[in-house]
């Protein structure tokens, strides 16, 4: 198998908002899966925090009305984030490239939350994804696969969300996260379009970034 070749059909989602048309959401419950964009979103240390400031709240002279307008800056893979294929993997799509379509599909949450009792740095298998698939059936082509750890109770407090003492050491974060050969096998396999982790990361510790290429 070609490295890279996930990252061509699998687009990551920390906890992204999935927008529906008003349709589709008189026909299904929609759940918001994203945290407050604030000064207290979750990042990896090297993204700028995010930052606000208010331009005007109050009569614009020029206009003769009231205005309210505001500028931020954070970094892109602060918070509630989608990773675009093009976050490892060279000429591939960047967000503003990647299809509504692969934004929205079939919804498959599975849930590791007691082995995550058990084991924090647990990572989410192939194993998991054919249990999920004996209670339910085959994952549908098209799928958005959400993984449930229960690691989101940890949030906002980045000592609790990438579980170390040292946020600034990258190395000693441990925290849930995906196998690489079950990303390879909902890529491949099942065709999904999305994966969504409830944690930092769909990797943990690995400077090689194996779920992510």
């Amino acid at each position: 198998m070609a490295k890279g070749m996930c990252a061509t059909s699998l687009l990551v989602i920390i906890l992204n908002l999935f927008i529906l048309t008003s349709s589709a959401m008189d026909a299904m419950t929609v759940v918001d899966l994203t945290y407050s964009l604030d000064p207290k979103a979750i990042g990896w240390p090297v993204h700028p925090p995010f930052k606000m400031e208010i331009l005007q709240r109050g009569f614009n002279d020029a206009f003769k009305l009231y205005l309210e307008w505001n500028k931020f800056n954070m970094g892109e893979h602060r918070g509630t984030h989608t990773d675009a294929p093009s976050h490892f993997v060279q000429g591939h799509w960047r967000n503003h490239e990647v299809p509504s379509s692969h934004l929205v599909g079939p919804g498959v949450v599975v849930d590791v939350r007691a082995k995550v009792r058990d084991n924090p740095v647990y990572k989410m298998t192939v194993e998991d994804l054919k249990a999920w698939e004996k209670e339910n059936g085959r994952i549908p082509n098209g799928a958005v696969v959400l993984m449930s750890s229960g690691w989101g109770k940890r949030y906002p407090d980045p000592k609790q969300v990438f579980n170390t003492n040292n946020v600034t050491d990258t190395a000693s974060y441990k925290f849930p996260s995906i196998h690489a050969a079950a990303a390879e096998f909902l890529a491949n396999e099942r065709n999904v379009t999305a994966v969504g982790v409830d944690v930092p990361s769909p990797d943990c510790a690995d400077p090689a970034m194996p779920t992510h290429v």
